[in-house]
């Protein structure tokens, strides 16, 4: 996992949303983000399974081109 746990990078993906509520963010922006608090570099299969968990558990929705922070944040 490119020296981060799945746990941080599920934290990261949760930061990277956040810092751009209430806008919509897409898979690019979220790794650039990643890249540039951690110095690493997950994979897209690896975000989509954190965005996966966070849509399960409602705090992000899909919306445009990507995804965003929920209203109702779970």
């Amino acid at each position: 996992m490119h020296g981060i746990t799945q746990e941080e990078l599920l934290e990261l993906v949760r930061d990277a949303f956040k810092y751009h509520a209430p806008a919509c963010i897409g898979i690019a922006e979220i790794s650039y983000l990643i890249e540039w608090a951690k110095k690493s570099t997950p994979t897209e299969t690896e975000i989509l399974a954190c965005i996966d968990q966070l849509l399960h558990i409602g705090f992000v929705t899909r919306s445009g081109y990507g995804w965003q922070i929920s209203h109702t944040r779970g």
